[in-house]
């Protein structure tokens, strides 16, 4: 046991600190953390100094080399001299006023001992004692104060706006998960010292990374199944191993991530930049990544990695449950991340549009849609169908080096790339990270290392064979969706859906127990070929239309034949989980998924609602850190209102922070140029983000198997949009019938009647998000002309006005226009039916045209102009197709002829947005003021009353239920929010007081309104050094917090007090002023320990 006395700032406490130090006996399970690996400090790219160092040590090296080395170890050589460099700078530099307190406290103990062994020396030793103290608390005062300003400044430019930020400062910090026990691999053993632990993952990750024999005869049949035209060419060839230019390289490392986690050789990308950037390290960059390039020819600091372990779900004793992250040195995955730029180029075609996972273009969200699309039909259809997520064990760990070799000259890449890849790949020296502590190298032999920007790419490849051969297998039935008559040649070949996937996550599609002995066929010759390993016993069943019945009656014994057991179905009590969209087939596993979804919410608001924060601070929140869990799950799932409405008053709750009265939930959505807060509003926000899907399906109609519709560039980069619009058209137009192929089927979109039935029985249906998107916007058709074939397609519901003294029946309004009206022959223009010309439904016909000549029914002027010869008032319709477009372009859907406006998410918000209500004190605020108020340098505090005062959201008693609605303070007066924060007489004063320390115009009412409710300030003076809504912010703050501890506190409210309290904010303010540009307000403490070296 060990103990010390530590002196503590006088004005702060009269004790001291006592630290004890107890060395307790280790509990029989204890962790002992290690020291891990050495990183320098990103932050020391930024040092001049540091920089200067750099540059001195590079020039110095490169001249000092040895002529017999090679370029990769004059790479490596410069790389350790630099990571050298860097430890002893931070070494000196740590050495500041911190280890000097630590000194001082060391001098003081020793002056304490010697004057509690020899009183005698208290004389002599005194003023000694007291130079320490004094300079001890001289340095604690400093970093208090220091720390305090700068935390304020942080706090105010970065927490209100930085989401980065305030998720690393008010979030529940991660903390890194220590393995307590490992079960060995080999003996089965508990392991739980460090060497044990070690031991264990050296065993594991050997076996895993140790390549089984292969069958190259099922390598050649697995690559049989990819098409000849599947190989990259020439040019591509070409392109993939033309060498690096050094732009190339200074771009590369330029645009690597920041805050990434660097290797072994511990140096960062900010570092690494700069010897990059060096003139005299330039050709020996080049020549070491292009012989990287095209000769396989390494640094060999590029064969070392550290390892850093991940739980993932399941035991945690279980090595298998820890997900292995490959940190690899900085220099190698710039190299890596060049040639994955150029691969992605280059394989785009050579991947099935069924792989989503990691290619330009592909989204994960188009996968949850299709398979949405899947499940729709199959419950339309009531199909036995059945989906199976497969389970692969470590699919990326156990990728052969000899089977992906193979595959890559299959598809053709050149032989200097495939060798290249091979060599840095599978000649990997792993440690193993066990809390801290790094394993001798394991060597990997096979799999792909996570945590390199290219293994993603490459595992797509690698994968790319079972997938093709399964798409190609004529006898796997997959699911069957349906074709319309308007279908291209192309749709026959992607409507039967039999896989989807993303990087290893997979489906397949089952129409009968055929097909899962097929499809155990291919992964078997799968696993044969490349060492992969599926876990059926893992592997999840469902029901694709939801029936119970099918699993009995043809599932059942198949599946556990597989040794597959988890089957869902819709009685099971929770949706199944594909790639976190829930795919749910009945209303109760909706509703508890959305329950549990809710409550994960919660838990984050609550998380995020200690912090002081501005209501902007909290809506950064809202909006970057909480509602952006949704919107991956909205894009898909259909929720109801009610889900909603209790989103919506969680977010209230959120933003307001208890604070009443609750500015309105319509305001907080409103852009803050018209006095809002800029929450994305929930509803909105999802119909938002259909628009990916929606705009490419309306951009034209599609009128023939051949039409120009099927070759947008939108649509053939896409699998699931042509499956969409077939799916649509396949319930509008008859099977049987081609008169209707004129049709646009854009009209389900633009007008509710004319929406198939089937697709909106269920308001789950796969077009209900899209459906509602588009009424959710303004419907304002009045300048709309159509021609009169297009008008005959519409319903008598879509052409009449709504009227509450002649509402139309349903049935009525379900007809077609066509049935009442017809084109003239000799006109060319719409005109009634005769009674003799009509032959549907003639009582309702008869109806509908008395009411409209009695001018009881109403019709819109986008029909009426139909009727009309053509007239100056409107240009008619030149052609005499049925054609949506005039609605679209209305409703922004499409842009107008000569027009490359593009809707975008948020001027589809602001579309759909109600008009802002006026609810201020002060309506008429220009946009340019709503911003100016949130640029304004203001603490959070601040900024909240000001909006508040705007808004007539205060806590005055006016707006509030209390029995008196006298001001407390003046007890004279209603207390309005004018009469709270400066009308009443003891309030009036602060402000009359102070007016002119700033402003050079004399204190009046009137200023004060303007400057507070319009932010129209008056000229300052020129001596004065705080900015006039600083100033105006502050006065509200410190009549603000001197109110209510009049309320709480009972304190009285004094002028004179609240002028102090003002005096002392801005004080603060100008202090950190001069702390953000560069100038420390407080004096540097002056230290003596030269001095006082003899103690």
């Amino acid at each position: 046991m060990s103990s010390n006395v530590s002196f503590i700032q006088p004005s702060w406490s009269d004790h001291f600190l006592v630290t004890s130090y107890f060395a307790l006996r280790a509990p029989v399970h204890s962790t002992v953390l290690g020291k891990g690996q050495w990183r320098a400090h990103p932050r020391l790219a930024s040092s001049e100094a540091f920089r200067n160092l750099v540059s001195s040590t590079i020039t110095t090296t490169m001249i000092s080399f040895d002529l017999s080395l090679t370029p990769q170890e004059k790479w490596d050589m410069v790389k350790s001299t630099i990571a050298q460099v860097a430890k002893s700078f931070s070494r000196r530099s740590a050495f500041n006023l911190t280890k000097s307190e630590s000194l001082l406290h060391r001098k003081r103990a020793r002056i304490t001992k010697r004057l509690a062994s020899n009183p005698e020396l208290l004389s002599s030793l005194t003023p000694q004692l007291s130079i320490v103290e004094s300079q001890l608390a001289s340095l604690q005062q400093y970093h208090a104060e220091t720390l305090a300003l700068r935390a304020g400044i942080r706090w105010r430019e970065q927490g209100e706006i930085s989401a980065g930020y305030l998720k690393r400062s008010v979030a529940q910090r991660q903390t890194r998960q220590i393995m307590k026990q490992l079960i060995h691999p080999t003996t089965g053993a508990l392991c739980s010292t460090s060497n044990e632990m070690l031991d264990a993952a050296v065993q594991f990750y050997s076996n895993l990374y140790s390549p089984e024999p292969i069958d190259n005869t099922a390598i050649d049949d697995l690559l049989s199944a990819i098409p000849d035209s599947l190989r990259l060419s020439d040019s591509n060839q070409r392109f993939l191993t033309n060498s690096f230019t050094y732009d190339d390289l200074i771009e590369g490392v330029s645009r690597c991530p920041r805050r990434s986690s660097p290797g072994l050789d511990g140096l960062p990308y900010e570092i690494l930049h700069l010897i990059f950037i060096h003139p005299a390290s330039k050709d020996l960059v080049l020549q070491v990544y292009n012989d990287a390039l095209s000769k396989g020819v390494f640094p060999s600091s590029w064969f070392s990695t550290s390892v850093s372990l991940l739980p993932k779900k399941g035991d945690l004793k279980d090595l298998k449950n820890w997900r292995p992250i490959s940190l690899i040195n900085a220099d190698a995955k710039v190299f890596t991340r060049l040639l994955n730029s150029r691969i992605i180029k280059c394989a785009q075609k050579l991947v099935t549009p069924y792989q989503a996972g990691f290619l330009r273009g592909r989204f994960i969200a188009d996968n949850g849609l299709l398979m949405k699309l899947i499940m729709e039909h199959a419950r339309l259809t009531s199909s036995d169908s059945v989906g199976l997520l497969l389970d692969q064990e470590k699919a990326y760990d156990r990728v052969h080096p000899s089977y992906l070799c193979k595959v890559l000259h299959h598809f053709g890449f050149p032989p200097s790339i495939v060798q290249s890849l091979s060599t840095l790949f599978f000649n990997t020296g792993l440690h193993i990270n066990v809390n801290g502590f790094l394993s001798t190298p394991v060597l990997q032999h096979r799999g792909l290392r996570q945590g390199d920007p290219i293994s993603p790419i490459l595992f797509n490849l690698a994968f790319e064979p079972l997938l093709r051969r399964i798409l190609s297998d004529p006898h796997f039935s997959g699911f069957q969706l349906p074709k319309s008559v308007c279908s291209p040649p192309h749709i026959h070949s992607i409507s039967s859906v039999k896989l989807l996937a993303y990087a290893n996550d997979i489906v397949c599609f089952l129409k009968n127990p055929q097909d899962l002995t097929a499809l155990q066929h291919h992964i078997h010759l799968y696993s044969k070929a490349s060492n992969a390993k599926v876990n059926f016993n893992k592997t999840e069943a469902f029901a694709l239309s939801g029936s119970r019945s099918c699993y009995h009656r043809i599932w059942r014994t198949p599946l556990l034949q597989q040794q597959i057991h988890s089957w869902h179905d819709s009685s099971s009590s929770q949706p199944i989980i594909y790639l976190g969209f829930p795919l749910h087939s009945s209303i109760a596993q909706r509703d508890a998924y959305l329950t549990s979804l809710l409550s994960r919410l919660e838990t984050s608001f609550q998380l995020h609602s200690h912090r002081s924060l501005s209501f902007r601070g909290r809506v950064t929140i809202l909006n970057s850190l909480i509602l952006s869990k949704l919107w991956h799950v909205l894009r898909i799932l259909s929720v109801p209102k009610r889900f909603f409405l209790k989103l919506q008053s969680q977010i209230s709750g959120f933003v307001s922070a208890k604070q009443t009265p609750r500015i309105s939930f319509e305001t907080m959505c409103f852009p803050r140029n018209k006095g809002g807060l800029g929450v994305l509003n929930p509803p909105l926000q999802q119909s938002a983000l259909q628009l990916r899907w929606l705009l490419p399906l309306l951009h034209d109609f599609p009128c023939s198997p051949t039409s120009d519709f099927w070759n947008h560039h939108s649509l053939k980069s896409s699998v699931v949009l042509p499956l969409l619009a077939d799916f649509l058209l396949s319930h509008l137009l008859p099977t049987e019938s081609r008169e209707l192929i004129q049709t646009d089927y854009r009209q389900a979109f633009v007008f509710k009647q004319l929406r198939p039935r089937k697709l909106i029985q269920s308001l789950d249906g796969v077009f209900s998000l899209f459906f509602r998107a588009v009424d959710n916007l303004p419907h304002i058709f009045d300048k709309v002309v159509i021609n009169p074939q297009t008008a005959l397609c519409l319903t008598l519901g879509d052409v009449s006005v709504p009227s509450s003294s002649c509402p139309l029946p349903s049935s009525m309004a379900r007809l077609l226009c066509s049935s009442v009206y017809m084109t003239d022959p000799i006109s060319g223009r719409l005109r009634p039916r005769s009674a003799r010309e009509i032959s549907l439904h003639p009582y309702l016909t008869k109806r509908f045209l008395k009411w409209v000549r009695s001018d009881h029914m109403k019709l819109y002027p986008f029909f009426v102009r139909a009727f009309l010869r053509p007239s100056s008032s409107f240009i008619p319709v030149a052609h005499t197709h049925i054609d949506m477009s005039p609605f679209l372009v209305a409703l922004s859907l499409t842009p107008k002829p000569g027009d490359q406006l593009r809707l975008t998410s948020k001027r589809y918000r602001r579309l759909c947005s109600p008009p802002v209500s006026s609810s201020t004190l002060y309506p008429d605020l220009p946009p340019s003021k709503w911003l100016l108020l949130w640029r304004f340098p203001l603490r959070a505090q601040s900024r909240n009353i000001w909006y508040r005062l705007i808004h007539n959201k205060l806590p005055c008693r006016s707006n509030l239920y209390l029995p008196s609605k006298l001001c407390p303070v003046c007890k004279n007066l209603e207390e309005t929010p004018s009469h709270f924060l400066f009308d009443c007489p003891q309030k009036l004063a602060v402000w009359s007081l102070l007016w002119d320390s700033q402003f050079e115009q004399p204190f009046s009412k009137y200023s004060l309104r303007r400057a507070l409710f319009l932010l129209d300030f008056p000229k300052c003076r020129p001596d004065t050094v705080h900015a006039p809504s600083v100033f105006i912010s502050t006065i509200l703050l410190a009549i603000w917090r001197n109110h209510w501890a009049f309320i709480f506190d009972h304190r009285p409210f004094l002028t004179d007090v609240t002028i102090r309290c003002v005096n002392q904010l801005l004080s603060v303010s100008l202090q950190e002023s001069l702390l953000s540009s560069g100038i420390s307000p407080l004096p540097l403490p002056h230290l003596q320990l030269s001095d006082l070296s003899s103690c």
